[in-house]
């Protein structure tokens, strides 16, 4: 299969929007979820899989978000 970058990016954009929501609406129903202390962590559990990638809060899933825009252009003189 041959996917484009956009829609590789656009399907990654989805996934994290998708668990953002799904936090964001559980958040709603736990009227204590503001006030629970943050977790930190000294090392990055996502470092084997390259610079830049990190856990996504309340998964196992190690995500990178990042994108690129080509632009072409083309033209012919003949008449």
């Amino acid at each position: 299969m041959n996917h484009s970058p956009v829609t590789i990016t656009l399907a990654i954009f989805l996934a994290v929007l998708t668990a953002w929501a799904a936090n964001a609406q559980q958040s709603k129903h736990d009227p204590n979820a503001a006030f629970k202390p943050v977790k930190t962590h000294t090392a990055n559990p996502c470092a084997k899989y390259g610079s830049g990638f990190v856990k996504m809060q309340g998964s196992d899933t190690c995500i990178k978000v990042g994108g690129s825009i080509d632009v072409e252009a083309g033209g012919n003189g003949r008449r």
